[in-house]
């Protein structure tokens, strides 16, 4: 029984291997397939997702005709596509545009599926300074501030170094934030200590505008919430999805980064001029 089932299994691995790769046998020999999101909904294409999240609701919603395949990590499901194992895979906006900057062998698609909203979260107490966050969101993006630190984190080929920004002199109150220095370009570490990023540069530009002194809690994403709902932490930024099913438990900001569901695909398989 035991020969049987790894014959079996190695049966299932040589009929995948060989069903798809015949995709870029085609692309070799009639050129690019892809123009935009809505051509990977076809049986031909390998369209990875995330487990959970909405990327995978949207993407099992949106692309029935695809051969759906399910991933742990999008590093994985990266590798998977550098590997030819997978076509596509669908994910935020904001991290695709990461990894497509630093890889000239992956493409952002054009089109977008669905938003995604990355937002800040608190305990319900924190209802005021919830507010607060909001009016600096709102100031953030409409100052042109937004733009500049997105196109600095997400879309420049090297990890910029954090900017001066003056810290408070007299700083009133302070502020206890959760994130998590697990995920580049929105927080990681320079060395052992140093914690870097788009979401520790915005909490520089918040503690200025609410004169604010910041204590920064490096965790991991599990025990933000756990620390959220423990009153250890009056925040948690860290890339957050909203999750609306805990009221009563959190309460989101306004979104202060704009993503959207798209996919990333091989650049072989995109029908544009070759990535410099």
């Amino acid at each position: 029984m035991k020969k049987l089932l790894i014959l079996a299994a190695l049966l299932c691995t040589a009929l995948y291997f060989c069903g798809h790769s015949s995709v870029h046998d085609r692309v070799e020999a009639e050129g690019p397939r892809l123009a935009k999101l809505d051509d990977l909904n076809s049986p031909e294409f390998r369209v990875g997702v995330p487990l959970g999240g909405k990327s995978m609701s949207v993407g099992e919603d949106q692309f029935s005709r695809a051969r759906l395949c399910y991933f742990n990590n999008p590093r994985t499901a990266y590798d998977a596509i550098l590997q030819r194992k997978a076509d596509a895979f669908l994910f935020s906006s904001h991290s695709l545009d990461f990894i497509d900057s630093r890889h000239k062998d992956l493409t952002v698609l054009p089109g977008c599926l669905d938003r995604v909203d990355i937002a800040i979260a608190f305990t319900p107490e924190q209802g005021n300074l919830r507010a607060e966050v909001n009016h600096f969101i709102k100031l953030f993006k409409n100052d042109g501030t937004y733009e500049d630190m997105y196109n600095r984190w997400f879309k420049s080929r090297k990890l910029p170094r954090l900017p001066y920004i003056e810290k408070p002199a007299r700083p009133k109150r302070t502020i206890r934030v959760g994130t998590c220095s697990q995920v580049a370009p929105l927080c990681f570490r320079v060395g052992e200590e140093e914690l870097s990023g788009f979401d520790i540069e915005l909490l520089q530009r918040l503690a200025l505008h609410l004169n604010a002194h910041i204590i920064l809690y490096d965790m991991d994403f599990p025990e933000l919430f756990a620390a959220l709902d423990d009153s250890r932490i009056d925040m948690a930024l860290a890339g957050l999805n909203k999750d609306t099913t805990r009221p009563d438990k959190v309460i989101y900001s306004k979104n202060y980064i704009d993503s959207y569901i798209v996919a990333i695909v091989h650049s072989d398989l995109v029908k544009k001029a070759e990535k410099k």
